[in-house]
């Protein structure tokens, strides 16, 4: 079974994409803790779309190591 995250850890992965990609955009969180982030321009392309930024789990651990926590 997956663990949900709960709403604050989700803005905290929010928060660190948005610093790490330097945006505003919107980013998805799907139920199997893929996450995507909406960009400008994509790697490779001069075309607007999602990437994939990494497992939901992971990024949240990012977060909390660029805190030093």
């Amino acid at each position: 079974m997956i663990k949900e995250l709960t709403i604050t850890q989700k803005r905290q992965i929010g928060a660190y994409l948005r610093r790490k990609y330097s945006t505003d955009s919107a980013i998805k969180i799907a139920r199997d803790g893929a996450v995507s982030i909406r960009v400008d321009q994509m790697p490779n392309t001069n075309l607007s779309g999602w990437i994939f930024a990494g497992w939901d789990t992971e990024l949240l651990l990012a977060s909390k190591e660029e805190r030093g926590y």
